[in-house]
């Protein structure tokens, strides 16, 4: 698997990780720490470091070892849920714009 938005992660853990501390991440990231190709980077850091995080996304989140294993959880099976498919029909059928909305899995007839 690789995650993150170009596979510059190879676990969802360090992708969460990262998010948890852009900065410290972006600083000290390397290809291969992480085990994939050496192509595969997040950019230019120095620039992104300068251009300037969001900052809610400054500090870094910290959270108990219990608290992170419960987000990486959440993320790699909450959403498949099944009590998800009670919102297919709390979907609606276009946007503002009256475009349509994207086809999601598991909900019938879109």
């Amino acid at each position: 698997p690789a995650f993150f938005h170009n596979g510059a992660y190879k676990t969802l853990e360090t992708a969460i990780a990262h998010n948890l501390a852009v900065e410290g991440a972006l600083t000290v990231y390397h290809p291969i720490l992480h085990q994939v190709p050496a192509d595969l980077t997040l950019g230019p850091k120095e620039v992104m470091v300068v251009a300037g995080i969001d900052p809610l996304l400054q500090p870094p989140i910290l959270l108990t070892p219990t608290e992170f294993t419960a987000l990486v959880d959440f993320v790699r099976e909450g959403l498949f849920d099944s009590r998800v498919s009670q919102f297919c029909k709390k979907r609606p059928k276009s946007v503002p714009s009256g475009l349509p909305l994207q086809t999601f899995q598991g909900c019938p007839g879109t």
